[in-house]
């Protein structure tokens, strides 16, 4: 992998950090054909084990019901308000409703047409043709 490549990826990480797959995907946007595998490698980070459950109290735990208007403890709206949060919020000074909106409506567009889906193979809901570097 080239040196442009790299700096290519960590400029991408900075700026959302997203993951391995998307990066790869917006990698593709551009033309530039690289493996998946590689930009993971890329992003690396020093790796700390954390506790995690057994199998045993895993499969003895029953089917949990969210309470009700707690949208904290339902795994959709939390995905949903974690990716608002890390890929637009967290990069602004919200000042005001108006200006909460106005950054909203900016980040609901770009999801809706440029940004790049697991689930639509890597591309974006409004197909581009893969731009080359200038």
């Amino acid at each position: 992998m080239s040196g442009a490549c790299r700096a290519i990826i960590q400029r991408i990480r900075k700026g959302a950090r997203p993951g391995a797959p998307r990066i790869h995907g917006e990698l593709r946007q551009l033309g530039i054909e690289i493996a998946q595998a590689t930009v993971a490698k890329c992003l690396r980070r020093p790796l700390v084990k954390l506790p995690s459950q057994t199998w045993r109290t895993f499969i003895s735990i029953e089917e949990v019901v969210i309470a009700p208007r707690a949208p904290w403890q339902n795994p959709f709206v939390e995905r949903v308000i974690g990716s608002l949060r890390r890929e637009c919020l967290d990069h602004f000074i919200v000042w005001n409703e108006c200006s909460l909106c106005r950054h909203l409506r900016q980040y609901l567009a770009y999801y809706h047409e440029w940004r790049t889906h697991l689930s639509l193979d890597k591309d974006a809901p409004v197909p581009r043709a893969a731009q080359g570097l200038t």
